[in-house]
């Protein structure tokens, strides 16, 4: 698969405790495109990421263990202008719920369904969706 334009060059936060789900949607993200993939297991190692790093969209899995939720992360993320997607493989409508009406996926996740989730999502963010609009024209001009 080759690189996605509208990724390139950005950076995004993964947070999944489950190794083996966090590895296979790493691989997803960097087969989008994104620069690099910063993965953290809890909400306090997403915490050190943000204040190290920086996030251009974030991929949140909604329950960790010992009952953590990324849910308040996210929506300060999207105070902050920071695409994120909301992911589950617990009852989606309750995560939908939960989420506020922000981007959701249910697991297991695709790299199609991946793709389109971080592009609404990106969208919704107005600095976002215009460097995506940006990036989208200067693409479809490189092709021409």
């Amino acid at each position: 698969m080759s690189k996605n334009i509208f990724f390139d060059d950005r950076n995004v936060l993964l947070v999944e405790d489950e190794l083996a789900v966090a590895e296979k949607v790493s691989g997803h993200l960097s087969a989008l495109g994104f620069a690099e993939v910063l993965i953290a297991t809890s909400l306090a190692q997403a915490h050190s990421i943000l204040e190290r790093s920086q996030v251009d969209a974030a991929v949140l899995d909604v329950n960790l263990r010992g009952n953590e939720m990324t849910v308040e992360l996210g929506w300060s993320m999207v105070a902050d202008n920071i695409p994120v997607v909301f992911f589950s493989g617990f009852n989606a409508d309750e995560m939908a719920r939960l989420t506020r009406g922000h981007e959701f996926m249910e697991k297991p996740i695709s790299v199609p369904r991946l793709k389109a989730s971080l592009q609404r999502a990106m969208l919704r963010v107005p600095s976002q969706a215009q460097n995506f609009e940006r990036k989208k024209m200067a693409g479809q001009t490189a092709r021409q």
